[in-house]
């Protein structure tokens, strides 16, 4: 549940998704540091996903890596990379070897 994570219950229509271009708007500006139920929401599942990866253990732990990535303005930055990379067409390609 959302108090695992140190946050509040929200309403299903606080954290409802939208047309793709309104999430992208909405997911941008939660990157950019928007709080609210989304922001928690991405962190709960940003943080599940750092467990997963065995960055760590401790789920409040995972919760503080997951607000630091967004508050120093890395996790937008990986944004803007993959945004760039697709762009180009060059995400999830690799090189032949011959």
């Amino acid at each position: 549940s959302p108090s695992d994570f140190g946050f509040k219950t929200s309403s299903l229509k606080s954290i409802a998704g939208g047309s793709p271009k309104a999430n992208a708007v909405r997911m941008k500006a939660i990157l950019s540091g928007e709080k609210g139920p989304i922001r928690n929401m991405t962190i709960m599942n940003s943080a599940m996903a750092l467990v997963a990866a065995d960055k760590t253990d401790v789920l409040r732990e995972a919760v503080k890596m997951a607000e630091d990535s967004i508050d120093s303005g890395r996790a937008l930055e990986k944004l803007v990379l993959l945004r760039d990379a697709t762009r180009r067409g060059g995400a999830g390609k690799r090189k032949r070897k011959t």
